[in-house]
């Protein structure tokens, strides 16, 4: 039996943009700690010329459900009712398994489009679904640093993962096969057949991850580390500009983020 698991978490995540840059994000998860179980949802809301602003509900709810051409998602809490279709092949990798920790990613959608109503209004354009499933504590994770990534323009996807610290994770999806990646950071992607520039970087969010669901739900942050506090994330909103060795490019949004663990 795996030790550590006690700890569980069940995490969705949903972005979309439109065509001027807007951006929404929005997360839905189940945390459990022992007997104790909460579920959690959150949206990010980036007008192209208006500064981000966002909100959480810790009131027990549905997490997101799988339908035949993607995933559908309601919170009234929060507002949102939206639907991510699309028919790109999904992703599914084991991306640790030690004595005390399991991490499943499951990447539902790497394209789609999305058809959503929050209350900014209805909103349409490109988006992307995954979910993410975790068994033991997060502070035991053996990583110290994660970039997280993905693009998409017209017929051309890219998803990367990098983890830096103890147990190093290099990993880059491309129109669905897995590439031999060079380098990720916050202005490049670069793969085996192609790179991945990122221009007009836009910080949408920068700040402690867990703080803002903490508040809202002070019995988890009683069972909590205190460190978790210090976990802190950069998220950008950027264009994309993929330049593959055939010589074709396209161009399109990138949402990718930073988190550095203390």
């Amino acid at each position: 039996m795996l030790r550590g698991f006690g700890f569980r978490v069940r995490k969705w995540y949903f972005d979309c943009v439109t065509e001027d840059g807007t951006a929404f994000i929005g997360y839905a998860a189940q945390v459990g700690i022992g007997p104790f179980r909460a579920t959690l949802q959150s949206m990010l809301w980036s007008p192209e010329d208006a500064p981000t602003s966002s909100r959480w509900t810790a009131t027990p709810s549905r997490l997101p459900r799988l339908s035949d051409r993607g995933v559908i998602w309601v919170s009234p809490r929060l507002g949102v009712r939206g639907s991510w279709l699309g028919d790109s092949s999904p992703i599914r990798r084991i991306l640790l398994q030690t004595s005390s920790h399991r991490v499943e990613w499951r990447c539902h959608l790497p394209a789609c489009d999305v058809d959503l109503e929050c209350d900014a209004g209805r909103i349409r354009g490109a988006g992307y679904a995954e979910e993410l499933l975790l068994r033991g504590r997060p502070e035991g994770l053996p990583l110290r640093e994660l970039r997280w990534g993905r693009f998409g323009a017209t017929g051309h996807h890219v998803v990367w993962i990098e983890w830096r610290g103890p147990s190093p994770l290099r990993l880059v999806v491309s129109n669905g096969g897995e590439e031999p990646a060079v380098r990720v950071d916050e202005r490049e992607v670069r793969f085996s057949t192609g790179a991945l520039s990122l221009e007009e970087s836009r910080l949408i969010r920068s700040g402690s991850v867990t703080g803002a669901a903490f508040d809202g739900l002070p019995g988890l942050r009683r069972l909590a580390p205190r460190r978790w506090d210090d976990w802190i994330e950069d998220k950008w909103l950027s264009r994309g500009r993929l330049s593959r060795k055939d010589g074709s490019v396209v161009e399109g949004w990138a949402i990718h983020e930073r988190v550095r663990w203390p």
